[in-house]
């Protein structure tokens, strides 16, 4: 059928007809699983002349696919994954072509992506940051000037904690320390939370310290002024407790130091015990030397101090607020762990005397017994040695706290 037959006796006037009537349709159509519309499918062919067409026959600039990518982002993520340099350059024309029809810079995808156009240059699947930075920049500088926020809350990142997890994902570059002073240089905010109710930059990157490059952490603190808000600081002390690496000297990060003003009690508490607990002088040096709050009551430190053979800190406990007459939720009181610690391991007499000797003056009674009804100095004649010095000793204290001498 040739073209006179096809459009002859009127049906020109039909064709258009039907065309008019689905052109939507056809111009927005989802195809295949990615669900892409003709306008994503042009920017793959970097086909300029389909994508102006598609345009200027009212085709949905923003029209999404499967995961909510506009044109402008799957022409970005295109851009950022191409090796070749003047495929790049095609995938950039378009973005201006796409900007210029009026695609939303702002816009963002479902929520199982997230994404924002901006986000989308750093999470895209670069192979050589080095070799594609300057056109990745070229395509951030549009997106900017074109009124693309940096700073914008979204239900996914933004563009600077998405910079934040490809460094952890692929380490620190030169090329990640520029893109991070250009977003800065251009207002990025290093201290943005995720959302209104999320957490900081920098607090995600102390959660996830031992896979964080020292440098690149160092710099968004002492160059850029990366921080943590005051309902974040127990968060990163807990983490800061939990990391040898965050605790170090030279590659850490002191949120002791930095932050001490807005820890809790209860999280020193648990600074305290985790110190006593794991016998780790360090920290407990640490804790003392910024004039951290000492527990209230330390009879659980004392307690475990006390029960564990030649504990580091045992020499430290004098300086603790304990409870005297404290008795363990398994019913022994001190002189009875002192007992018991003498019947299981090989501790010497002379250091049970001494240790006795020291509870007593801080009040410690004899009389106290334990789950069983008993004082310890019954439990200790039940030992299969006599322990004369340290019974002298109890025998003493117990005539004393009766009167009797």
């Amino acid at each position: 059928m040739t073209d006179s037959e096809f459009n002859g006796g009127g049906m020109r006037e039909i064709h258009q007809a039907i065309w008019d009537a689905h052109r939507a349709v056809c111009m927005d159509a989802a195809m295949g699983q990615e669900g892409l519309a003709p306008l994503h499918i042009s920017l793959e062919f970097t086909n300029r002349f389909m994508l102006t067409r598609l345009i200027h026959g009212a085709a949905q600039v923003d029209v999404q696919s499967a995961l909510g990518r506009t044109p402008l982002m799957h022409a970005i993520n295109l851009c950022a994954g191409a090796t070749a340099v003047h495929r790049r350059k095609k995938l950039t024309e378009a973005v201006q072509i796409l900007i210029r029809a009026g695609a939303n810079v702002n816009a963002v995808s479902d929520a199982a992506v997230a994404e924002t156009p901006l986000v989308c240059v750093v999470l895209a699947d670069v192979d050589d940051w080095a070799r594609s930075f300057r056109d990745l920049k070229t395509l951030l500088t549009i997106l900017i000037d074109n009124g693309a926020r940096i700073n914008g809350f979204g239900p996914g990142p933004s563009i600077l904690h998405a910079l934040c997890e490809k460094v952890i994902q692929r380490g620190r570059s030169r090329s990640f320390d520029n893109l991070l002073a250009f977003l800065v240089d251009h207002k990025g905010d290093v201290n943005l939370a995720a959302t209104p109710t999320g957490e900081s930059i920098l607090l995600g990157l102390i959660d996830q310290y031992e896979q964080v490059p020292t440098g690149f952490f160092h710099g968004l603190v002492n160059h850029y002024g990366a921080t943590i808000r005051p309902g974040e600081v127990d968060q990163a002390f807990s983490a800061w407790l939990e990391s040898p690496r965050l605790r170090s000297a030279f590659r850490g990060y002191d949120v002791l130091r930095h932050h001490g003003e807005h820890i809790t009690a209860q999280a020193f508490e648990r600074a305290w015990y985790q110190a006593f607990a794991r016998q780790e002088e360090d920290l407990y040096l640490r804790l003392v030397a910024e004039d951290s709050p000492r527990p209230a009551d330390a009879s659980e430190l004392v307690a475990v101090a006390l029960r564990t053979p030649n504990h580091c800190l045992w020499g430290y406990v004098h300086t603790l607020r304990f409870d005297a007459n404290y008795v363990s939720p398994e019913g022994l009181g001190w002189l009875h762990m002192i007992v018991i610690k003498l019947k299981c391991t090989n501790w010497r007499e002379r250091h049970a005397v001494e240790d006795a000797a020291f509870l007593i003056s801080r009040g410690t009674s004899v009389c106290i017994e334990d789950h069983e009804g008993l004082t310890a100095l019954q439990q200790l004649r039940r030992l299969n040695q006599p322990y004369p010095e340290l019974r002298l000793l109890l025998h003493e204290a117990k005539d004393r706290e009766r009167g009797e001498i």
